[in-house]
């Protein structure tokens, strides 16, 4: 087959191929925006800061833009050729379908690649970055807020006023806490000293409190007083809060390092605040990272299917059986991933079972294209 034949199938698909991932990942970015921008406020970021924030947002949109820009992409481009008898005219001079597919084929073989690549390490440390950065915006407003000699009241049900406040290290002096429980409890802390801490609690890092020789008065609906002295004491106020950082999740972890959490024992994982809930969570991250390359392989195949199938005839069920597919594939995942995250079923059959439909589904096409030559 000519070269100059081969670039224009390429471009029949590259070019549309980029303009749909520039459009969904903008897309994606406009709904982030409305998400972050409360927090870019104020917080100083140069424009080097900023670029390299929305860079590592735009690239953990990747796992799922790229598959579908793939879809859309060579479903629009070789519909297009069909529709306009290109496709017809290049099989009249004598090439197959295997010839005229290979260029797109070896497209969509060469994206899986990369994408593959990419969340072995580039993808999981751009989230780890965002994740990162988000925390200390998060904390940045947060402990804005805090003042020496001010009463704070940006903790759900919490009180707080200390005499001094230390931005920098984030301690306390003469401190005052007043905590309103659901129960109607009342609890009254008053300590020399306390420190605001990240601490590890199932697999992130949660903002808590911790007060230094003091008293703590328990208050409950019948007037009933409670007073005991401590030397230290750990509140976790914030453990529901914004503040929970995000940058030790599965998703956040290189190749290496998530497999190092998986080969943790029970005991291990447990010392380091996971859970076996977290290691299932964790399980489907691994899995996933193998089955979205995948995805690009099958959607590549299905969009040339419909393309040039006998569904060229009829754009509308194009569309109808385009729509169709996806739906049924992100249906299917996320009931199954739902039932693995509960331990119903192995995470492994839970990410390729949909997958395993799907490519079921492109052999049936490719038969009856087959049928049609």
């Amino acid at each position: 087959m000519p070269y100059s034949l081969y670039r224009y199938l390429l471009s029949s698909v590259i070019i549309p191929f980029l303009g749909i991932i520039i459009f969904l990942v903008s897309l994606l970015l406009i709904f982030q925006l409305a998400r972050v921008l409360n927090l870019l406020s104020g917080q100083g970021l140069s424009i080097m800061d900023l670029t390299q924030f929305f860079g590592s947002i735009a690239m953990s949109f990747l796992p799922l833009v790229v598959p579908l820009s793939i879809f859309f992409s060579v479903l629009y481009g070789f519909y297009k050729l069909s529709g306009e008898s290109e496709f017809v005219a290049m099989r009249a001079l004598g090439l197959g379908n295997v010839k005229l597919l290979a260029p797109v084929l070896f497209f969509g073989l060469m994206s899986a690649l990369s994408l593959y690549l990419l969340n072995q390490q580039g993808i999981p440390r751009a989230k780890k970055y965002f994740a990162v950065k988000m925390g200390e915006m998060r904390s940045n407003q947060f402990f804005s807020q805090l003042k020496s000699g001010q009463f704070f009241t940006e903790m759900k049900d919490v009180i707080l006023f200390a005499e001094r406040f230390d931005s920098e290290s984030l301690k306390m002096e003469n401190v005052f806490v007043q905590i309103q429980s659901q129960n109607n409890l009342k609890r009254i802390i008053m300590s020399d000293s306390g420190r605001f801490f990240w601490d590890e609690e199932q697999g992130s890092r949660v903002l808590k409190v911790e007060f230094f020789d003091g008293n703590l008065n328990s208050l409950s609906p019948g007037d009933q007083l409670d007073k005991t002295l401590f030397e230290t004491y750990q509140y976790p106020v914030l453990q529901e809060d914004i503040l929970i950082d995000e940058s030790h999740r599965a998703n956040a972890m290189t190749h290496e390092e998530l497999q190092k959490y998986l080969s943790l024992s029970d005991k291990e994982l447990k010392k380091m605040g996971g859970s076996p809930a977290y290691r299932l969570r964790a399980l489907v991250e691994y899995w996933d990272r193998i089955n979205t390359p995948f995805l690009c392989l099958l959607y590549t195949l299905i969009g040339l299917c419909l393309g040039i199938g006998h569904f060229r005839s009829r754009g509308k069920n194009v569309a109808f059986w385009a729509i169709s597919i996806l739906m049924g594939y992100f249906s299917m995942y996320f009931f199954f991933v739902g039932l693995a995250r509960k331990g119903s079923i192995e995470p492994f059959l839970a990410v390729f079972v949909p997958s395993f439909a799907l490519l079921f589904f492109s052999l049936l096409l490719v038969r009856k294209i087959n049928w049609l030559s």
